[in-house]
């Protein structure tokens, strides 16, 4: 008798256990899939604001993005509106095709890179078989904000500009700076690995640098002088890639380019279809044709395209190291997920031990 009173304890003990996990795990199920994601940071292209090893919260509510439930796809409701400024996440455009054991590699990228001889035919053809990925398995991308739809986004000598005027930026971003130092001796004592390039016998390295950190090299002694680098292209293309050559456009001049807007139309030509043709076609479904008389869209001739979806122009704070939306174009409305809002943990991923922990970031707010 006693023991059968302590097996029935026991089982309503484990009943109400599994009862309370599962409780636990569908409300994370829920918070995850609607409501708050955290994803970790694996390169600089965020820096200062966001730097490897930090974990980043996002706040999902309200962006219209897509999910994936019971093998159907559905459009959560929309309510909000990212702003200029936010801190984004969201699946990455080009990410539809990629190299199968090669998730995180640019497909597209490599593909450019074999056209223009960058890499040799066998180092290409070691990267595998492609794979067709839907929205939700793309790779995830985070980065800022700088473009609403609608507007026409330009960069003149690293400055933006939005249709015409020049926008503040109130937040910290880096760009490079190439600073001339008075002896070699003065040049090797700063390298490290905070600098992008360096030539110590001309006594020249190259920083990428906040406002702040370039008035301090300005105010040393040993410094003859610091310049915003007028460099080489860092990309393989910059984006629509079919007039790269032609436009010659880089990190710090590149554009103007119109930001697609839902409900706007388009005018298309053959001098501008490079900027909308992957909009239309894979992104919203339908088939471009080019002909002697015109454009045609899935077989009607036409001279303009009114986008379903709204589209943004994303950048990263690591302005001129940055690979954004001045590569590969612009972010669809249904690929986003969220805004970032805090930095929820952050570690050095070059220290395993308890001194690794940034203590300073954790909680820190991201915002405007």
């Amino acid at each position: 008798m006693e023991s059968r009173k302590i097996i029935k304890t026991i089982w309503n003990i484990l009943e109400r256990g599994v009862y309370i996990v599962f409780i636990i795990g569908f409300i994370i199920f829920l918070l995850k899939t609607f409501f708050i994601s955290a994803y970790k940071i694996p390169s600089h292209s965020m820096s200062p604001n966001l730097i490897v090893g930090d974990w980043i919260c996002v706040d999902k509510i309200g962006f219209g993005s897509s999910k994936q439930m019971f093998g159907k796809i559905y459009s959560l409701p929309k309510f909000r509106d990212i702003k200029r400024g936010d801190v984004v996440v969201f699946h990455f455009p080009e990410g539809d095709t990629v190299f199968c054991n090669r998730p995180m590699q640019n497909y597209y990228e490599m593909l450019e890179r074999k056209r223009k001889n960058k890499i040799d035919n066998i180092g290409f053809v070691n990267y595998g078989e492609k794979c067709f990925l839907p929205i939700r398995n793309r790779p995830v991308y985070v980065k800022r904000c700088i473009g609403l739809p609608g507007e026409i986004i330009q960069i003149v000598h690293g400055i933006v500009k939005i249709n015409g005027d020049s926008i503040t930026e109130n937040y910290n971003f880096k760009r490079l700076w190439r600073v001339y130092y008075h002896d070699k001796w003065a040049c090797e004592k700063d390298i490290g690995s905070s600098n992008y390039w360096r030539n110590r016998d001309e006594r020249i390295t190259d920083f990428s640098l906040t406002d702040k950190e370039r008035k301090v090299f300005q105010a040393r002694g040993d410094i003859d002088s610091i310049k915003v680098r007028i460099r080489q292209r860092a990309s393989i293309y910059y984006f629509p890639k079919e007039l790269d050559e032609k436009m010659n456009w880089d990190a710090i001049n590149y554009g103007p380019v119109k930001i697609p807007k839902k409900g706007s139309a388009l005018i298309l030509n053959g001098a501008n279809i490079a900027f909308y043709r992957r909009l239309i076609e894979t992104y919203e479904g339908n088939r471009i044709e080019m002909k002697e008389d015109g454009i045609y869209i899935n077989e009607i001739h036409t001279d303009s395209y009114v986008p379903k979806q709204d589209y943004y122009f994303m950048m990263g704070d690591n302005r001129d190291l940055s690979i954004d939306s001045r590569i590969w174009g612009f972010v669809p409305e249904d690929h986003l997920i969220g805004k970032v809002f805090m930095i929820g943990w952050s570690s050095d991923v070059e220290e395993k031990t308890w001194s690794g922990i940034r203590w300073n970031r954790i909680g820190e707010s991201i915002n405007n």
